[in-house]
């Protein structure tokens, strides 16, 4: 019961169609609720590690991390459990990437809000 709400929870605004289906010019990844961690806690970890990848995949797909996106890779990471499995490990290899460079081409002396969640 809580893996279907939660599944529910992390989705993209293309519906049910999964990430990438649909509007091929624009993708536009959003998550329609907070993660509580109350919920997180009862999912098992094989959909916890799932979960995680695919708000990377959808992070790294999109070009940006939003408010949302941030706060869901920071409790989907909280309740994996260690050692990571090589995917896992591999998609966190890549946010990093990500972000190391989304941050280098940004302009340093002009704040940007991104800039924080990097």
């Amino acid at each position: 019961k809580h893996e279907t709400s939660t599944e529910e929870e992390v989705s993209t605004s293309q519906g049910s169609q999964g990430p990438g289906v649909g509007r091929e010019s624009q993708r536009t990844y959003e998550v329609a609720q907070p993660p509580v961690m109350s919920v997180l806690s009862q999912i098992d970890q094989a959909h916890s590690a799932t979960m995680l990848r695919n708000v990377i995949k959808w992070v790294i797909e999109a070009g940006v991390m939003t408010h949302q996106h941030a706060t869901w890779l920071f409790a989907l990471a909280a309740v994996v459990e260690r050692p990571l499995h090589e995917d896992t490990s591999a998609s966190l290899r890549a946010l990093v990437r990500f972000c190391a460079t989304r941050r280098a081409a940004m302009d340093v002396d002009r704040c940007h809000p991104e800039m924080v969640r990097l």
